[in-house]
This record gives C-alpha cells, sequence and structure tokens, in this order.
C-alpha cells in the first residue's frame, strides 16, 4: 500500500490528544454523603473496573477514528491487479501543459496557468513512485524528453512559466507521440492539460499513436473580452527627415461590446510622439492613423500602446525603421552625362548622385546604390544582366532608359532575364502622351485634378513593348494611340521602371516637361529600402537582410540593453540572413550589429493567442466521439481540491473512501458508549 500525500500522516500525532485528556481524567468528582459506609468498599471496586473498560473502549475508538481521517487526507492506495505489466514494467507518462498566452486568462479561482499546474501535480500525486515522467510545454525543452521521477518532475512543473510560443495541437501530439516511442517496452500514457483554443486545437488534423492512451484535460476561461493591436505600416513608404509621417495601426475587439474611444499612443525612441482614440464596434476592427513629424536620419525604435486586462500580451506593438540620411543614386551611361538627370538628383541633398561610363562601371558595387538608372546603353553585358537582376531581387531599383540605336536582341535578352515586357521596333511617329495613371503610388497626391487641356509632353521616338506577353507591368504614361511609354515592375523585393523612350530632346519633350521632375523625383524616393518593420517571436525563422556592408569576420550581435546574443548567420553576395532561432523570447525593439552596421529589429508576440475562444467539454467530447478515437479520452470530471478526481486516471485502487467510512463508525461507537454504558456512579 502506497499513499498520494504521505505528509499528511504527520497530523497522526494528533492521537496524543484523547490519550492526555484520558490520562489526566479532567472530569470534576462528585461528593457523595453516606450515613452508612459499611458497603463502601465493594461498591468502590465494582464501580472502578467497569469504568476503566468503558473509558479504555472510548480512548481506544477515538484513536481509531483520528488515524482513519488521517489516513483518508493522506488517501492510501493499491495498484490495480489487472493493469497490464504492472508487475513487470513501471508506466512511461508525457504531460503537456500549455503554457501559451491565452493561459493568462482567469479561471473562477486562478489564473488558467495555475490551475493547469495544480492538475499536473495531482496527475504526479496520484502515481506509482516505479512510474516515470516527461513535462512538454510550447517551449518544446529538454524535459519533454527526458525521464524524469517524481520529484524532478514536480519541480519543473513548478517552474513553468508563460511562453510567446504558439503550437497547434497536431504538433503536440506528433512531439509526444516522437518521444514517448523512443522508450518501446513501457505502458505510455499522455496527459494534455489546455485551453482548447479553437485557432489551434486542430483534433481532426491529428495523429494519434495505438500504442499511447490519451487523456485530454481541458480547462475554461471565465473573461474571453480582449481589445489587441493587430499590425501597423505606413501609408507612404517614403521616409525623409524631418518631414510629417501617417502610421496606420489597426485594432480588434474580440468581445460581443462596442469599445468606444480606446485610447492609442506612439512612442518614438522613448518619446511620446502621436496620441489618438478610436472607437470599435463588437468583433470587429478600426484602423487608426497617426500623425507625427519623424526626427533626425537613423535608426526609429518605435511603439504603440493600448491598455486592456486581463490578456495584456497583445496590447504593445513594436516595430522600428531606418531613415537615411541621403539615397544613393547610380547613373551608368553609354557615353556622357545626361544632364537632365543631373540637374535633378544632383542638386537636391535627399540624394547623392554617381555618374559612370558603361565601360568603367564596377558590377560588384552595384548592391551599395537604392536605384540603378541604365541610361541610354544600346546594349547589355551578360554580367551586367545579371548583376542589375541580383540588385532588383534583393530590393533595388532599377531605371532603364533605351537609346535611339538599341540592339533589340541584347535588350530582349535583358527583358527575358527581368522577366519584363521587350520592346518591339523603334517608332518615329509624333505622338503626344495621353494619359497619367493618377492611381499610381509615383503620381498619388501629385496633381490635384488634371485639366482637360493639359498640356502633355510629345514623343518623336519610342519603343513599343510588346504586351502580347503578360508581365504584370503597371503602367504610368499612355500615349494618345494607347500604347504604354513609361510602366513599372514588382521584381523580388525591388522594382523596375521601364521608359519606352530616350531622355534626350530629339527623342521628346518630357525631360523639359514639369511633368519630368516629380516622375523620376517620387522614383528615387521609392527607392529606398523600407524592410519589415517587425517580426513575429517562434514564427520568424530567418531574416534576410538586404545591401548590408560587411566585412568577412564580421560577427553579428542582437541586443538592446538588457539582452545580447550572437545569432547564426549566412552572407551570400550582398544579402545576409539572420536565423535567431529560440533565442528571443521578450517583444521588443532590438539592434542587429556588427563591427560595420547597426539595423533596427523588432519583434512581437504571436497574435494567434488573442482569439480567446476556447471548445466547451461537451463540444470535444462530441468531437472525439465523432472522431471515433478510442484511446483518446476527454476528462469532464470537475477538480476542485487537491488529490479527488484521478483514481480512474491513474490506474489505482484507492482506500481513502473506506478511511472515511471507518471513521464514522468509529465515532458512532464512542457516541454510543457515551450515551448508553452508564456506571454506577453515573
Amino acid at each position: 500500500m502506497s499513499f498520494a500525500y504521505p505528509l499528511f500522516l504527520v497530523a497522526l500525532v494528533s492521537i496524543a490528544i484523547p490519550i492526555i485528556i484520558h490520562l489526566f481524567n479532567f472530569q470534576k468528582t462528585k461528593k457523595v454523603y453516606f450515613t452508612n459506609v459499611k458497603y463502601l468498599f465493594d461498591v468502590k471496586q465494582k464501580s472502578r473496573k467497569r469504568n476503566n473498560i468503558k473509558h479504555f473502549l472510548v480512548l481506544l475508538s477515538r484513536i481509531l477514528a483520528i488515524c482513519a481521517l488521517v489516513l483518508a487526507f493522506a488517501q492510501p492506495f493499491w495498484p490495480e491487479i489487472n493493469v497490464p505489466n504492472a508487475a513487470k514494467f513501471s508506466n512511461l507518462i508525457n504531460i503537456y501543459i500549455d503554457n501559451s498566452f491565452s493561459m493568462q486568462g482567469k479561471s473562477e479561482s486562478s489564473v488558467l496557468l495555475e490551475t493547469a499546474k495544480l492538475k499536473a501535480i495531482e496527475i504526479v500525486n496520484g502515481r506509482d513512485q516505479a512510474d516515470r515522467f516527461q513535462l512538454l510545454t510550447n517551449d518544446y525543452n529538454k524535459a519533454g524528453s527526458t525521464e524524469l521521477d517524481k520529484n524532478e518532475i514536480l519541480e519543473k512543473i513548478n517552474k513553468v512559466v508563460i511562453s510567446p510560443k504558439v503550437k497547434p495541437f497536431s504538433e503536440i501530439i506528433a512531439r509526444q507521440n516522437d518521444v514517448l516511442n523512443e522508450y518501446g517496452s513501457k505502458s505510455k500514457i499522455s496527459y494534455l492539460i489546455s485551453d482548447c483554443q479553437k485557432n489551434t486545437f486542430n483534433l481532426d488534423e491529428t495523429e494519434f499513436s495505438e500504442e499511447v492512451s490519451y487523456h485530454l484535460i481541458p480547462l475554461h476561461s471565465e473573461f474571453t473580452n480582449n481589445i489587441l493591436i493587430d499590425s501597423c505600416w505606413f501609408s507612404s513608404p517614403i521616409r525623409q527627415p524631418n518631414t510629417i509621417l501617417e502610421l496606420q495601426v489597426r485594432l480588434k475587439n474580440l468581445s460581443d461590446d462596442d469599445s468606444p474611444k480606446v485610447p492609442l499612443k506612439l512612442m518614438i525612441n522613448g518619446i511620446q510622439k502621436s496620441l489618438a482614440s478610436v472607437s470599435i464596434g463588437a468583433n470587429g476592427s478600426a484602423i487608426a492613423t497617426l500623425s507625427f513629424t519623424s526626427g533626425e536620419s537613423g535608426i526609429q525604435e518605435c511603439e504603440v500602446a493600448i491598455e486592456d486586462f486581463p490578456i495584456s500580451f497583445d496590447n504593445t506593438y513594436f516595430f522600428s525603421f531606418k531613415i537615411n540620411e541621403q539615397l544613393d543614386v547610380l547613373c551608368i551611361n553609354e557615353t556622357d552625362e545626361n544632364n537632365y538627370i543631373a540637374n535633378l538628383y544632383a542638386t537636391d541633398e535627399v540624394f547623392n548622385l554617381t555618374n559612370s561610363s558603361a565601360n568603367q562601371i564596377d558590377l560588384f558595387s552595384l548592391s551599395k546604390y537604392d536605384m540603378v538608372i541604365l541610361n541610354e546603353l544600346n546594349r547589355f553585358s551578360s554580367g551586367l544582366i545579371s548583376e542589375i537582376k541580383k540588385h532588383v531581387e534583393q530590393g533595388g531599383s532599377l531605371l532603364l532608359v533605351p537609346s535611339d540605336k538599341i540592339d533589340l536582341d541584347s535588350y530582349s535578352e535583358c527583358a527575358l532575364a527581368l522577366n519584363i515586357n521587350a520592346f518591339k521596333n523603334v517608332v518615329t511617329d509624333s505622338i503626344r502622351v495621353g494619359q497619367i495613371n493618377t492611381e499610381h503610388e509615383i503620381y498619388e497626391g501629385v496633381f490635384e485634378s488634371i485639366p482637360n487641356n493639359i498640356n502633355l509632353p510629345m514623343v518623336r521616338i519610342s519603343y513599343p513593348l510588346n504586351e502580347s506577353e503578360l508581365k504584370n507591368n503597371k503602367w504610368l504614361l499612355k500615349l494618345e494611340n494607347g500604347v504604354t511609354v513609361l510602366s513599372s515592375f514588382d521584381r523580388g523585393k525591388g522594382r523596375i521602371y521601364l521608359s519606352g523612350a530616350p531622355f534626350n530632346m530629339k527623342a521628346n519633350d518630357l525631360v523639359k516637361h514639369a511633368l519630368f521632375v516629380p516622375t523620376l523625383y517620387r522614383m528615387g524616393l521609392n527607392s529606398q529600402a523600407s524592410g519589415m518593420l517587425s517580426h513575429i517571436i517562434g514564427k520568424t525563422n530567418a531574416i534576410e537582410i538586404d545591401h548590408l556592408p560587411h566585412a568577412e569576420k564580421d560577427i553579428f550581435h542582437i541586443k538592446n540593453d538588457n539582452f545580447d546574443i550572437i545569432p547564426e548567420h549566412r552572407v551570400v553576395n550582398t544579402s545576409s540572413t539572420i536565423y535567431p532561432g529560440d533565442l528571443i523570447k521578450k517583444a521588443g525593439n532590438y539592434q542587429l550589429t556588427s563591427d560595420s552596421n547597426k539595423i533596427g529589429l523588432s519583434f512581437n508576440y504571436n497574435r494567434a493567442e488573442s482569439a480567446i475562444e476556447a471548445y466547451e467539454k461537451s463540444e470535444l467530447t462530441s468531437l472525439a466521439k465523432d472522431l471515433n478515437l478510442p484511446n483518446f479520452k476527454v476528462d469532464t470530471q470537475s477538480y476542485s481540491t487537491l488529490g479527488s478526481g484521478f483514481s480512474d486516471l491513474a490506474n489505482r485502487r484507492t482506500l481513502w473512501k473506506l478511511c472515511i467510512i471507518f471513521a464514522i463508525v468509529f465515532f458512532a461507537i464512542e457516541t454510543l458508549l457515551l450515551r448508553y454504558w452508564k456506571t454506577e456512579n453515573e
């Protein structure tokens, strides 16, 4: 026989209380006066014997009643005789505790995670000393695959804390199966303690092992309302120093009640920059606009925040971006510089223009530039085609301007490599520009309105696009005959702008028209690499960073004031890939640094746990029945105190109920003795 709670046996010292009472006999004596005492000795001898027997029986019944009560609390048990292999093998028990953010919710008595830990402790205390345990959480730590004894797993359970990791139920079961199946000779039991969120509890996609007995213990949160910050983005990709920027923030209300005037604040580099309030309808979403003035160039570490309880992990959204002091533009010319391009970019402090001849260009330096202009080249070398393709794929911008005597075969080869439309034969008819696409981001906000009699530029030399090949292009300018003369293509992480006419006065009037300046200026501004504003903890396995200058022996760090790690990284050409793995556990703003670089990185918690919508116990039971899972049991009992309810789950023959019955019987015997056994002096 063993005890589930052997510490209660200490209470057996309480049997000393009735013993002390009987030894000292605290009952007051009563004087009786006799007129004749000659028979007193005989009466005294008989009464003392009867009293001693009665007192002994009362004392014995009290001691036995106290012992039975103490044993009931200690919960004695015998292993079931008919448990397979009980005498030969110990059981291997894997306990999964869901420690995702939804377990911050509250049940009737405490936080769900604490309730889950108590359930796990109950399970462990109800098992044999010979049993071995594994503890699995969303963190997938070593305790999930290591055999632990009772004391070791109880220590591990008490250390379980909330984790940002989110795992679907099918993945948890697959993980349990893997670690349990490493031990082929043992009886395998799985306990799963979770709040069973609908967005992660994919029971129908889960593969169960026939060798494992599964027991699901669902928990229920009393609070399901939640307001969260879902995401944010800038209205425009153009971000310059000391300019007004607009940030769009999406908020969600996951409750059945409207949420009026939710306060929202924006902090940048520790300074409050903007405030707003937004009303969100029941089970709806809303977008708030925060306007603020950008600071000087450099890394901007930002956070937007609201206040909402009890689910608070999604109240703050971290993001970061960089404001470049200048944008680097490279213009590759066939012969002479293009004065129209030079006058536009060289005279503006936003841009740093470099001119180069096609014969003298360092092809491997293209990655340093935000925008590359191929100005009126007659033909392309294979090396140049290869490098401009890499430049665009890694986030750079390319403006391709033909000459008036191009090699069509060379241009077709380039178009094929870049996956853009090729040119047809040259057209020398004078045709005026007839349409401007004001919905394209290059012209968005440039015109308040376009008058019907606007004087648009004349084009005298043009190369129509071979639009029979669908290349998913966006047109910017069209001639009066409907032919596209300026278009854009999104390729990889970058963009290609393709002009169908040379940039000189012989070919067209565009270079001296008012339309030329905003067109090339916005192309240049849009060339700045925006990058990801933030990443998701536990979901972002690799972070690609383009155009990152580096030395061969550079060591990268991800750090902030209280944190510093060296992540794995790989460098291919000018693109670096950082692998943070599971090392980032706390949401916040960080910096990726090396001897020659500093880049802002921001991490947020996964919002998958924000929707507090869980399965009810009846739904789980019905679902398991519909899926016909013979070795999967949904436990529907209610556990209000420690040590109750796990007799069936633990395969034990418990004796605590029998102890309660014995305690009642012994107290009843004591009562009968005191009430009906009367001695002569009573």
